[in-house]
C-alpha cells in the first residue's frame, strides 16, 4: 500500500505543484497555528486603571453619604429642639473626650484603679446611649435631650473626681518618695 502511495505521488508530481489551494484556505491555516494577538497600547491600560478608581471613588462616596444620613437625623432632632442644647451638648462631648484621655494615663501606672474608673463612666455612657436611642421615638423629646445634658454633666463631674483622685495618688507618691530620699541622706 505505502509503495502504490509512493508510486502514485511520483507519477503525478506535477499535477501537484500545478494546482495551489485556495487563498482561504491558506488563511484558515494560518490563523490555527498563528492566532491573531490582541494590540494592547498603554493608553489601554491606563483607562483601565482609570475605570477601577473610579468606580472605587463612586462607591466609596455613595458609603460616605449613607452613613452621614445614618448619623445625621439625631443631630437634626436636637438642633431642631433647642439649638443651645445641641452646642452645649458637643461642648460636653468634646470635654469628656479630653478628660478621657487624661484619665487613660493612669492605664499604664494604676492598671487596676483605670478599670474601676472605666467601669464607673461605662455606665454612665450605657445611661446616653439608651437616652440617645429613645430620642428619635420620644413624644417628649426635650424630655429626653435635658436628661441626656445632664447625663453628659455628670459624666464630666464623675471624670473630674477621678482626675483629682490620680492627683491626690500622685502627690502622695512625690512626698513619699521625697521623705524617702531625705530619710537615706
Amino acid at each position: 500500500m505505502n509503495d502504490r502511495l509512493r508510486h502514485f505521488i511520483d507519477n503525478h508530481r506535477g499535477e501537484f505543484d500545478v494546482h495551489e489551494p485556495p487563498q482561504r484556505v491558506w488563511k484558515n491555516i494560518e490563523k490555527e497555528f498563528f492566532p491573531r494577538q490582541r494590540f494592547f497600547s498603554p493608553f489601554f491600560s491606563v483607562l483601565k486603571v482609570a475605570a477601577v478608581i473610579a468606580v472605587l471613588l463612586t462607591v466609596s462616596f455613595l458609603a460616605v453619604r449613607q452613613l452621614m444620613r445614618l448619623v445625621e437625623p439625631e443631630e437634626r432632632i436636637v438642633n431642631n429642639i433647642n439649638p443651645s442644647a445641641a452646642r452645649q451638648q458637643a461642648q460636653y462631648i468634646s470635654l469628656i473626650e479630653t478628660k478621657r484621655s487624661e484619665l487613660r494615663q493612669l492605664q499604664q501606672s494604676e492598671p487596676e484603679l483605670y478599670a474601676e474608673f472605666a467601669e464607673e463612666i461605662e455606665s454612665l455612657e450605657t445611661g446616653y446611649a439608651s437616652l440617645k436611642s429613645q430620642l428619635t421615638a420620644a413624644p417628649d423629646q426635650a424630655l429626653v435631650l435635658e436628661a441626656m445634658i445632664q447625663n453628659l454633666r455628670y459624666q464630666i463631674e464623675l471624670l473630674n473626681r477621678q482626675l483629682e483622685i490620680i492627683q491626690k495618688i500622685n502627690e502622695a507618691k512625690k512626698e513619699r518618695g521625697y521623705e524617702e530620699s531625705s530619710a537615706n541622706i
